[in-house]
């Protein structure tokens, strides 16, 4: 069904491209439209006629200029070229780099999926959160916000009405599928605090249950920063699970699930951090030049039968997730398990033009082995699912996207590495530690890491056999 899906949206996408080639838009098609709005600007500045003046309240016309409309034109011209590239005012650029860093919102604290034609889920609410204090679980269906109904409406209207300031309280109205309970559950928001890089020590987390190994865990939501260095945060954290394993862990596990990219020389540091220092991390190569990016920093953690090292990915790891994932593959510096990543390898430059940024895509991006995972994404050693089934949802991914750059050449398996992956498969089996530890804990309030608690089986494997 899925694989169904996938195609029909690759065959409207092809439809899609080809009609927009037919055109043959051109910059002068671009000016004539340009000039269009502005001899029939008027119209735009009168807001529809409509029965209740609840649907336009706050209509300002004075707010609404041509500075709108040449942005929003110059948008579109911009993503004809490729969906990466983009104009970005100022103000909006400055937020994306200050919320990329530490930052705090006003809510519940809690991770929804859903909405629109699909029933709105609890994914998990956060540790410590006031969602969680309240009592709201993991799995529960929301039907209601403060009493009002949210059937239909898109997940991003229903997060709205959800947040808010401090110290209100908001009323879900939740089915309960474990119980086949309706419960209104009162919820005092708080502060929510969002880090860009954080740390878990397995044995001091609810997942000392399953295991009491002194495995780390550092997770790394971006690689855009305000002020601070990822890469710099990831050594602190790094620190601070070395003296919480009284000064040696026995693994690690990179999280890159979820992290969009970002800033193509943190990539490098970061991958630096786990790579004998002068090891190629990456290739750029523009129309005119390459230029091979090699790693400078000293390592604080290399892969070893002692201490291996995981890196986690999913399709949400974009850009400079994947330059980190496809170099310390290349250089057998770790296993990757998960889901194939998002598959974009091309780089963007940024020009500033006053109060704007011009996104604009220059280069592309090549693996230490010389292949460029456009489109395919890194595929990890082991593919592990983040669901309690152990099922692989369709995901959202690069060829999805309109106007892609096309695929190149994909990865050459690696005989040796694939004779090393079979040999952990071999080891671990079916995992059936981590399967029933996912079946007791599949009721509790906070949803288990499936995929995390997955992959921690394969440290005890690569203790045998930790390398190719």
């Amino acid at each position: 069904k899925a694989q169904s899906v996938r195609e029909q949206i690759q065959g409207e996408q092809k439809a899609l491209e080809e009609a927009w080639r037919s055109i043959n838009f051109s910059r002068d098609d671009f000016r004539e439209i340009v000039v269009w709005i502005e001899d029939n600007r008027e119209s735009y500045m009168t807001p529809p006629d409509t029965e209740s003046q609840s649907e336009a309240p706050d209509f300002d016309p004075s707010s609404f200029g041509l500075n709108h409309v040449y942005f929003a034109a110059a948008n579109g011209f911009l993503k004809s070229l490729d969906p990466h590239s983009a104009i970005l005012d100022m103000e909006t650029w400055d937020k994306i780099r200050k919320e990329s860093e530490d930052s705090t919102f006003e809510g519940i604290g809690a991770m929804l999926r859903g909405g629109g034609s699909a029933e709105v889920i609890v994914e998990t609410p956060l540790p410590g959160s006031p969602a969680l204090k309240a009592g709201l679980r993991a799995g529960d269906i929301i039907k209601k916000v403060d009493g009002n109904s949210i059937e239909g409406l898109p997940l991003s209207d229903v997060v709205k009405q959800i947040r808010g300031p401090r110290d209100t309280t908001v009323t879900l109205t939740v089915e309960r599928p474990t119980t086949l309970e309706t419960l209104d559950i009162p919820i005092r928001r708080g502060v929510i605090e969002q880090k860009a890089v954080s740390s878990t020590y397995i044995p001091d987390s609810p997942l000392k249950a399953y295991t009491q190994k002194k495995i780390g865990v550092i997770k790394l939501s971006s690689f855009l920063f305000d002020r601070t260095y990822p890469s710099d945060l990831i050594r602190e954290e790094y620190e601070s699970l070395v003296n919480q394993a009284d000064g040696k862990l026995e693994g690690l596990v990179l999280d890159l699930r979820g992290n969009p990219g970002g800033d193509l020389r943190e990539a490098i540091k970061v991958a630096g951090l786990f790579l004998p220092k002068g090891l190629e991390v990456v290739e750029i190569k523009g129309r005119r030049d390459s230029k091979e990016e090699k790693n400078n920093l000293r390592p604080i953690f290399l892969h070893s039968a002692e201490a291996p090292l995981v890196v986690m990915i999913d399709a949400g790891s974009a850009s400079a997730s994947e330059i980190v994932a496809s170099a310390l593959k290349d250089h057998n510096a770790a296993l990757i398990v998960g889901e194939r990543s998002f598959g974009k390898a091309t780089v963007q430059s940024l020009e500033s033009l006053g109060d704007v940024i011009i996104k604009l895509t220059t280069a592309r991006y090549y693996a230490p082995d010389g292949y460029t995972i456009q489109v395919y994404g890194v595929h990890p050693d082991i593919a592990i699912s983040p669901e309690a089934d152990g099922t692989f949802p369709p995901r959202f991914r690069e060829e999805d996207m309109w106007q892609h750059l096309p695929e190149l050449q994909e990865r050459k398996k690696k005989p040796a590495r694939q004779a090393w992956i079979q040999t952990l498969n071999d080891v671990v089996g079916e995992n059936e530690a981590a399967e029933k530890f996912l079946k007791e804990h599949k009721d509790d309030a906070i949803k288990p890491d499936a995929a995390l608690i997955r992959a921690i089986a394969y440290f005890d494997a690569l203790k045998k056999k930790p390398r190719p």
